[in-house]
């Protein structure tokens, strides 16, 4: 079987391909005095974790379980991975030690957030559940039983007086909407169930999905969330996209990856692999791609790409 990655600063793929999910851990400056924080964090599909300091060389790390990992974030001095069958799993700062956390969710998670203090999780038959500390999980809502909500993001705008939301997408092609990820309330996206990954960056939301398709929200704030269609390089299908460093970087099948400063005039460059990319993600100055066959791709500047070394 193919092993893929998939990667997340919010972000997640199917296991199909298994999963990979990178999350990268804030610094202080008492981190600072004490160690070389923070680091990078990937979960893949069968329940392994690797973190690197420099998005080069990757260490594999015990995460005491062998289930899948859908999604993993950072907040409150931690990583939180989730995955199937209700599956939860903290990590400690610099990323060394994972423990398995004991609830009672069932349902599988497909992906994870963490803003306003809580950390939120959504997946299988629209469950949401929300923790203040990432041990204790509650369930707060059932969205659309029998479909799966597969993308969660919380914007937030600095130049309005908006509060931030989180927003949920299900496979059917509704967004859900929450300010507290306890009351949600829904409107119907136009394209959702070609749309693969949602992010918010930049004062908007953005999604992509099937050849080479991407929106912008149009207004992000407001009763509703209004859309517009913008055309890309490729009509490959796109997995995931990441902004960062005054660039939109968005990736897909056949290592397809496209560049970006404006979301209008996007520029294919060389990935150097072949391997369908499922996700991307911005941090300490590195763009990291992965997908099938364990690629694992970094990047200072969208353009040039190197593969990572995986230790086992």
């Amino acid at each position: 079987m193919k092993k893929t990655l998939m990667l997340s600063a919010v972000l997640m793929f199917f296991f199909t391909f298994v999963i990979f999910t990178v999350s990268i851990a804030k610094q202080s400056p008492k981190d600072k005095a004490e160690g070389p924080w923070p680091v990078y964090a990937i979960t893949f599909g069968n329940g392994e974790i690797y973190t690197s300091l420099d998005a080069e060389t990757w260490t594999l790390r015990d995460s005491g379980i062998d289930i899948p990992l859908r999604a993993i974030t950072f907040g409150k001095d931690m990583f939180v991975a989730v995955g199937d069958r209700g599956t939860i799993v903290t990590g400690s700062r610099d990323g060394l030690k994972w423990t398995p956390v004991k609830t009672e969710i069932a349902s599988d998670l497909r992906s994870v957030a963490f803003a306003k203090n809580i950390f939120v999780a959504v997946g299988a038959d629209g469950i949401v559940v929300i923790s203040p500390d990432g041990h204790t999980w509650t369930k707060t809502a059932l969205l659309s039983p029998g479909k799966s909500l597969d993308n969660l993001v919380f914007g937030y705008s600095q130049k309005l007086l908006e509060p931030g939301y989180f927003i949920a997408i299900n496979e059917e092609g509704t967004i859900f909407k929450s300010y507290d990820a306890i009351t949600w309330e829904s409107e119907e996206m136009k394209y959702t169930r070609k749309i693969k990954c949602v992010i918010y960056a930049d004062e908007k939301f953005i999604a992509v999905g099937t050849k080479g398709r991407i929106m912008t929200s149009e207004k992000a704030f407001g009763e509703f969330i209004t859309w517009l269609d913008r055309y890309s390089s490729t009509f490959k299908d796109l997995s995931s996209i990441v902004y960062g460093n005054r660039l939109y970087v968005a990736v897909g099948a056949d290592g397809e990856i496209i560049t970006s400063p404006d979301l209008w005039k996007w520029t294919s460059v060389k990935s150097g692999t072949k391997s369908m990319l499922g996700a991307v993600a911005y941090g300490r100055g590195k763009f990291i791609a992965v997908g099938t066959d364990g690629t694992i791709l970094s990047s200072s500047d969208g353009k040039t790409w190197s593969p990572g070394v995986i230790k086992k």
